[in-house]
């Protein structure tokens, strides 16, 4: 029957191994297009081990090769992009992300390299290889992060990376690939409720300096002018430009009014009676003003002091631009509040930008923007670094712990957050550790590496440990907290770390002829020193 003959044909489909699976992805990409993309997406979905990381590597690979010289693919491969995220989750995202990050790096590499090359014709090819590959991928992220598969966040740090410092000129590869992220996302980005205004203005004065400065090449300074015009465009693209005329036409030069006889026959017109003797005999009549054509060396010199001059006025709005951008506080932020509903949400978007993409700066910048954005700035910090500790114990990874604590700390070197903040948000989650292990038995382990890391940054003081640690009733639980967290700051050698620093004896006590004694305890984790 029918219904049959259908399941024999489902069981049929096998998943293929992982090298079998890494040439039919290859194969499928090949013919992908518009029209065969459903079809492709479903067979690459049934038939590929899609769950193996080598496999994801492969594919997201793979894709990065086509972007590089398939422009006109680009949207297909980011819808792609979109589907496998939608089927696989994060996984897949901080496989791409990951990806994008070391092509970065081996566009960095391969541009230190191209001096060794002795041919220049192999040097030539390799820098365009290079250069081509890191522009299709910030196509491709531009396309991402229309599509929602990355956020603004990573964007942003991606753009602040290729123009690097301010008054910087960075190499034309990179200033041609923010050119082709802005192309791609422009709009998108400037319209986002994460992007500040005044960031973008910076991005675009940044560009309006490198398309006047003669250190840049003149096709990538054509490339920065297309896309500070595109933004003044509003973000939509030009109409063409009409169409030359062809050699076949006619034209009529006479009728050009920058073309007159004294330009032509400045010894005068040959007419009347001088006609047969040629327009170079008979009387000269001296044209009505001076005609002085100029030459090859001063039309340079009047363009380089142009350009000079143009290069000054757009440094100068590029150093407005970036003070008011970076500047802090309200000088560069939106004027425009959060009410308390925006601000839960904006702190749990910004952390999982942050938990995915590892960037304390760019984080940074988002607090900064959101302290200014709401009338209560103390309110809004408690908040912060409260729903950073309840991340942890909710995610329950190591990883994001180290994470989490590296960038409380930053709050409180970089961020304006007193340690009064740090010791409410986590003191509280630790005070409740004794419910909370029940349900996450790794928490008393991932809030020790968070306290580590405050301590290690002099955020709060080293008996905070112990302070914290009182409200927790089961020994196990107390010793397990404050055990890794001596162990931390053992490892990275915190200098306060001394004998008696702490009262490890009153605090870690346990029950006599059940529990280890302390110094056996500080011996298992080799800190006898300690005891």
């Amino acid at each position: 029957s029918a219904p049959a003959a259908a399941a024999g044909s489902a069981a049929a489909v096998k998943t293929l191994d992982a090298e079998k699976s890494k040439r039919a992805i290859k194969s499928m990409l090949n013919k992908l297009s518009r029209g065969t993309f459903d079809k492709l997406v479903e067979q690459l979905m049934a038939e590929c081990a899609l769950t193996d990381v080598s496999v994801i590597e492969a594919l997201v690979s793979m894709v990065f090769d086509k972007v590089a010289y398939e422009a006109q693919y680009v949207g297909v491969y980011a819808d792609l992009c979109a589907k496998l995220h939608e089927a696989l989750g994060s996984g897949f995202k901080k496989t791409l992300i990951s990806a994008a990050q070391d092509e970065f790096e081996n566009s960095t590499l391969a541009r230190e390299t191209l001096g060794a090359v002795a041919d220049r014709g192999d040097r030539d090819a390799q820098a365009k290889r290079a250069r081509s590959k890191i522009v299709g991928v910030m196509r491709l992220v531009g396309e991402l992060f229309k599509r929602s598969v990355v956020g603004a966040s990573l964007v942003h740090a991606i753009s602040s990376e290729l123009l690097g410092e301010p008054r910087s000129v960075p190499c034309d590869d990179y200033i041609e690939a923010l050119c082709a992220l802005m192309t791609a996302c422009g709009g998108e980005l400037e319209a986002s409720p994460k992007t500040n205004k005044a960031v973008m203005d910076m991005y675009f004065a940044r560009l309006n300096v490198l398309a006047e400065s003669m250190e840049v090449d003149t096709r990538t300074r054509f490339m920065c002018r297309d896309a500070i015009e595109l933004r003044s465009n509003a973000w939509v693209v030009r109409a063409n430009k009409p169409a030359a005329k062809k050699a076949s036409e006619e034209i009529d030069f006479t009728s050009s009014p920058a073309v007159s006889d004294e330009i032509l026959f400045p010894e005068g017109p040959a007419n009347g009676a001088n006609a047969r003797s040629g327009s170079l005999q008979g009387p000269y009549e001296k044209p009505a003003h001076a005609v002085v054509l100029p030459t090859a060396a001063t039309r340079a010199a009047l363009e380089d002091d142009m350009r000079r001059d143009a290069k000054l006025r757009a440094e100068a709005k590029a150093d407005a631009a970036i003070d008011a951008a970076l500047g802090g506080g309200a000088g560069g932020a939106s004027s425009s509040s959060y009410d308390a509903e925006q601000v839960e949400q904006k702190i749990n978007s910004f952390i999982d930008e942050y938990a995915t993409v590892g960037d304390i700066s760019e984080a940074l910048l988002c607090i900064a923007d959101l302290i200014a954005r709401t009338p209560d700035k103390e309110e809004t910090k408690n908040a912060i670094a409260k729903a950073l500790v309840d991340y942890v114990v909710n995610v329950s990874s190591a990883k994001i712990a180290d994470a989490i604590g590296k960038l409380l700390a930053a709050c409180f070197t970089s961020g304006g957050f007193e340690t009064s903040t740090l010791e409410m948000a986590i003191g509280d989650v630790v005070s409740m550790l004794d419910d909370v292990a029940i349900d996450v038995p790794m928490a008393p382990k991932l809030l020790a590496k968070v306290v580590a890391k405050v301590v290690a940054a002099n955020a709060v003081a080293l008996d905070f440990i112990t302070a914290a640690g009182s409200g927790i009733e089961d020994v196990m639980y107390r010793r397990e907290f404050c055990g890794v967290a001596l162990v931390e700051l053992k490892e990275v050698k915190y200098a306060a770390l001394k004998p008696g620093a702490l009262d490890l004896h009153g605090f870690a006590a346990g029950e006599p002829g059940v529990d280890d004694t302390v110094s056996e305890w500080l011996g298992s984790l080799s800190l006898s020193e300690l005891a």
